[in-house]
């Protein structure tokens, strides 16, 4: 693949960085997928960045059905081993806080769309920074496409939302394929 950077990581995943243009939404739909790769992973996860447009997006295909891909991603026990604690806004079911695991960093959600097994789409609100962050599931050979794009990502960080992303979908993956997750200090040194 032209122009793209290629990095193995401790669990076999494969994370390319490839440097083409993809607009905000649009990015949603040109992601690349691939099955379990030689070491056995049941996910390759591809990044495409577009730095103009402050957007980071991120895809992988899991060799498990949406449902189960939607249940880690809503399910509160689920979600708190492989992402972060999630604390409910008692007044409105739409609002909550979530305490990212492996930084501690506090972050508010509040749901923008909600379609059960294919879309969930949220304001993502750390400090005074806001962006939207949208997570697609499709059918994949074999699984589920999972395709995670942040939008008004501050352009200086990409890179770094980038790896951060790419660190969650591997405990994401750990969490799916029921393989042992992997430690915060492993992820930070890949």
């Amino acid at each position: 693949m032209a122009g793209a950077a290629h990095t193995s990581t401790s669990v076999g995943l494969t994370l390319d960085v490839i440097s083409r243009t993809v607009p905000p939404a649009v990015g949603l739909g040109s992601a690349q997928y691939a099955d379990a790769d030689a070491h056995g992973s049941t996910t390759k996860v591809e990044g495409v960045m577009h730095v103009d447009t402050s957007t980071v997006a991120l895809a992988m295909t899991c060799t498990v059905d949406r449902e189960n891909v939607w249940a880690a991603l809503t399910e509160r026990d689920r979600l708190s081993r492989w992402f972060g604690e999630l604390a409910m806004a008692p007044d409105d079911a739409r609002q909550a806080d979530i305490t990212v695991s492996g930084t501690g960093e506090e972050v508010s959600v509040r749901i923008l769309a909600c379609e059960p097994d294919c879309r969930l789409s949220l304001e993502w609100t750390v400090d005074d920074e806001v962006s939207t962050v949208t997570v697609v599931l499709g059918d994949a050979e074999g699984g589920t496409a999972v395709i995670l794009q942040e939008d008004g990502v501050p352009e200086q960080l990409t890179d770094a939302y980038r790896r951060g992303w790419g660190a969650h979908l591997r405990r994401l993956d750990a969490e799916l394929s029921g393989q042992s997750m992997p430690e915060w200090t492993e992820l930070a040194q890949e």
